[in-house]
Formats: structure tokens, sequence, C-alpha cells
């Protein structure tokens, strides 16, 4: 029984999509959180079609043919979180040993000049990929964050404008999706001027090839893009009913219809109840008829004057209790009573 009640609901609600223009923008506000769902998962916000090859060509090694990067991972041979390579650059390894290895070239080669020749052009791309990279890690949490937090309000906000009354919820729905919208788009921006001012950076210092903006990000914008859109399009249906209603009189409209509604069930209820009497028997049902007896088998003969219980004993009286025939009772009569005196 619950069971068919929710689909009930749940079909309601969904040719209420087809009826009318509010919820068609609500459902284009979720087609936009799906996208940006989408978007966020995707590891490819920005591409390196290239990879390695250039290089391999001039130097004999095995590199990578392509490299990806996401809000979370960053893709070439292996997948790696943007943690890992912020730790491997900047450790010991990467921009310690670095300085190390610089140093001790600079002790055994002291007519070394020019960063090509030198490991001090190394050692400041080392240090750059530390600070470009950990700038990226930072702005790549904050994105997936606030894409956490659009996808967490514009949920809210379809429920409430799908289960909710437009009247009373539809300005707050209205606000969520808006702002899932806004921030949406601003981080999705900003990820891309902050990545593009990074490998930027990188590109200064040493041949590093500049991914181009990818699939992923592309559809996050879109997302962003469908429910800033499409909330707007929601308000400027909605608002003008939330600002037309006024809760005093809706409070004052209910209880008018809870009264009229009761009025109709005790209608209801009197015209049952007097339709049951119409359709009810005039008449009890009559006892199935006894055989006569005489007018003097009672306790006590009226017109004789028998006395109570003078012929309870009599054979005669026994045999007309059964349907014998009637014969003259042996009682004594009673003596007539004179008449009272009447009061003066």
């Amino acid at each position: 029984m619950g069971c068919g009640r929710c689909l009930r609901k749940c079909a309601t609600r969904v040719k209420k999509i087809f009826e009318k223009v509010e919820y068609a923008a609500v459902a284009m506000c979720g087609f936009g959180t799906a996208m940006v769902m989408i978007g966020t998962a995707i590891p490819r916000w920005r591409l390196d079609e290239h990879g390695t090859k250039p290089l391999e060509n001039v130097w004999s090694f095995s590199g990578f043919e392509s490299k990806s990067y996401g809000l979370m991972t960053v893709y070439a041979k292996s997948a790696r979180s943007w943690d890992v390579i912020v730790r491997m650059t900047c450790e010991w390894q990467g921009l310690k040993g670095a300085q190390i290895g610089a140093i001790i070239q600079q002790g055994w080669h002291g007519d070394c000049d020019g960063s090509q020749q030198c490991g001090d052009g190394f050692t400041n791309h080392v240090y750059t990929r530390c600070i470009e990279y950990d700038r990226m890690q930072t702005v790549s949490m904050a994105v997936l964050f606030l894409s956490m937090l659009t996808i967490i309000l514009a949920i809210l906000g379809i429920l409430m404008a799908c289960f909710g009354s437009l009247k009373r919820l539809g300005g707050c729905a209205y606000g969520l999706l808006l702002f899932a919208g806004f921030i949406s788009i601003l981080s999705n921006v900003i990820w891309a001027v902050v990545t593009w001012v990074a490998f930027s950076n990188l590109g200064e210092d040493a041949w590093y090839p500049y991914p181009s903006l990818a699939i992923g990000w592309f559809l996050h914008l879109y997302g962003g893009i469908t429910l800033l859109v499409s909330s707007a399009v929601f308000g400027w249906l909605v608002m003008p009913l939330v600002r037309a209603f006024d809760a005093e009189k809706s409070k004052l409209q209910k209880r008018k219809n809870k009264l009229m509604m009761m009025s109709w069930w005790n209608r209801d209820q009197e015209r049952d109840q007097f339709a049951m009497h119409q359709h009810m028997p005039t008449s009890c049902p009559q006892n199935p008829p006894y055989a006569a007896y005489p007018a003097d088998q009672g306790n006590f003969q009226a017109a004789g004057g028998l006395a109570y219980g003078a012929d309870q004993g009599n054979p005669a009286y026994q045999a007309n209790l059964y349907g014998a025939p009637y014969q003259a009772s042996h009682a004594q009569p009673l003596p007539e009573m004179a008449a009272p005196a009447r009061y003066v």
C-alpha cells in the first residue's frame, strides 16, 4: 500500500513537469546538476596531447604520450593525486636534491656559466614547479569543495520545488538554485585562470607543453550555466506567486476548507442515515399464531369471578390448557363486591 502511494505521488510529480513551465525549469536545473557531477568526476580538465614525444625524438628515453589534469588526479603513465605530485616535487629528492646537485656541480666546475650548462637552471625550474603545483592543488581542492556544495544546494532546491508548495517554498528553492549555479560558474572560471597562470610560469623556465582545457572543464561549465539560467527562469515564474502569498489568508482559507469538508461529511452521514431508515420495514414481524383458548383459561375468570388459582389442580382445567373441549369449572364463585361509595 505504501509503495503504491509513493509511485502514484511520483507519477503526479512527473506529470506536473509536462503541465507547468515552473517544473520544466526545475527539471533543467536537475540536468545541470547532473552535468556538474559528471564534470567534477572526469579527470580531464586540462589535456596535454603532445606528452614527451618531441623530446623522445632528441633523447632516447621512455616518456608518455599525453598527460591529463583533473581536480583530484593527474594521469600520464599512471594516475597520481595532486598531493603525491606536490610532495614528490617539493620534498628532499625533488627540490632539495636538485639544490644539493647544483652546489656539487658548481664545486667541480667553477667556470660553469649559463642555466643550460649548470644545475642552477634545473633547480629554479623545480622550485617553480613546487610553487605552481602547490597552487594548482589548492585551487583544485577549493573547486572540488565548491562543486560538492553546488550539488548539495541544487538537490535541496529541487526537492523543495518538487515536494513543497511553490507559494511557500518557491523563494527558498529559487535562492538555493541560483546560488548553486553562480558558485559553480565562478569556481570553474577561477580554476581555468589559476591553472593558465601556473602553466604559463612553468613554460617560461623550461620546456613545458601547455595543456589546453578539456572535456571535464567544459561539462562542468555547461552544467553551471544550465543551472544558473534555469534557476533564473524558475524564479521569474515563481516569485510573483511568492510575493502575492499571504500566510494569514492561507491559514484562514485552510480553516474554511476544513469546516466545509466537515459540513459535507456530516451532510453525507445524515443522508446515509435517512436512506437507511427509508429502507427499513414499517412494522415488526408478527409472532406465529397459537391455538385459541377459552376466555376462562387465565389465572382468574372475570365474568364468573373465580378465585385466583382455584382451578390449578382441576383435571378439566389442565385438559383445557392442552386443547381439550371446554368443561365447566368447579371453583367456588367469589361474592359480589359492593360498589364503592362516592365521595361527597
